[in-house]
């Protein structure tokens, strides 16, 4: 019982520190960087920013996983984070400062969630599931207010208590390594391999829907927060239901169930929502299942999910699609999905 406390506990205050850093993040972006630079140089640093916090995941993963301070990592996101939105004034250099430490937070504080308690989905998805309210948060506050060093100082002291709450859940509880699930599949087979290569497709998929959907209901600031509201929930159940129905019983149905849903009916708002709700409960399962198949390496695990939202989001955002297209993508990337999870299907190891 103490040790499923403190896993629930200490993902749900990691997911707390996890909408501070994007929420940060966006606030620096849209608040403090768009007033000084022209449109042109503002969209470069902000491809700037996506490529550094995301695609630099997998090797901060690396350099992670070798030295396994993962919460000690965590805690520097934090400060580098914090640090860059205090010099939005310098431009680039506060890009490349908060962006590094966004990406360091993420792989850190991830790979403690998914090591929680090895084959369960649940950590994954509180851990990731607030990210986006406090992205959209942040990016409506970075919009329509201006920086100023009261709402610096707001941050600074909720990244404080967070940390300090994160501090005495780890001395009030201490966790115990779970190794109830193991991959028997072999080390040097291909399967974990191709595995790992199908569930980042899908994964680039989904990014390549979340860009690509336009919801032309979304106006005003309550709007775009309930949407947020929605995906993040959807993230959290998934992560619920998989542990719960299973991973393809909760994956593959879902992504069938939201393909007409957000091809057709995008712009009915109760529906649309369902459908987003129902599309995100993928998000966690696919991120456990490939840490499934590298159990020693978490971090690593982690940042080449993350790294997979990036070619997925800027195809997306690129391409004019019709709904009929877009409606086949999702049933192939479920497609894709029941196959990937069959390959990354545990067994027990013999002894």
């Amino acid at each position: 019982m103490r040790r499923n406390n403190y896993n629930y506990m200490i993902s749900v205050a990691y997911g707390v520190v996890h909408a501070l850093i994007d929420c940060a993040c966006a606030i620096s972006v849209f608040g403090g960087i768009r007033y000084n630079f022209s449109i042109d140089d503002f969209v470069f640093l902000v491809v700037m920013y996506n490529l550094i916090a995301f695609v630099m995941q997998p090797l901060i993963g690396v350099c992670l996983d070798r030295y396994k301070k993962y919460r000690v990592f965590a805690i520097v996101g934090c400060v580098l984070v914090v640090f860059g939105a205090c010099i939005t004034f310098t431009g680039w250099i506060s890009i490349v400062v908060f962006a590094l430490g966004n990406a360091l937070f993420h792989v850190a504080a991830g790979s403690v969630c998914l090591a929680l308690h090895k084959g369960k989905t649940v950590f994954a998805g509180i851990f990731v599931a607030p990210g986006d309210v406090g992205l959209v948060v942040g990016t409506l506050i970075g919009k329509n207010f201006i920086i100023s060093p009261i709402m610096i100082s707001i941050l600074i002291v909720a990244f404080f208590i967070s940390m300090l709450l994160i501090s005495i859940i780890e001395k009030k509880y201490k966790p115990r390594e779970n190794n109830e699930t193991a991959d028997c599949n072999g080390e040097n087979s291909i399967l974990p391999r191709l595995a790992i290569l199908l569930l980042c497709i899908v994964i680039a998929v989904r990014a390549f829907i979340g860009s690509a959907v336009s919801f032309t209901w979304v106006e005003g600031i309550t709007l775009a927060i309930i949407l947020s509201v929605f995906i993040s929930a959807g993230k959290a159940a998934g992560g619920i239901l998989a542990d719960r129905l299973g991973r393809k019983t909760t994956g593959v149905p879902a992504l069938l169930i939201s393909a007409p849903l957000l091809a057709f009916f995008h712009s009915n708002i109760v529906v649309s929502l369902i459908g987003i709700f129902i599309f995100n409960m993928t998000m966690p399962l696919t991120m456990t299942a490939i840490y499934d198949k590298m159990p020693e390496y978490p971090a690593f695990s982690f940042g080449i999910a993350a790294m997979a939202l990036i070619p997925g989001f800027y195809a997306g955002g690129a391409v004019d699609i019709n709904r009929t297209a877009l409606s086949s993508m999702i049933i192939v990337a479920a497609i894709v999905l029941y196959f990937s999870l069959s390959l990354s299907k545990r067994r027990r190891c013999e002894s």
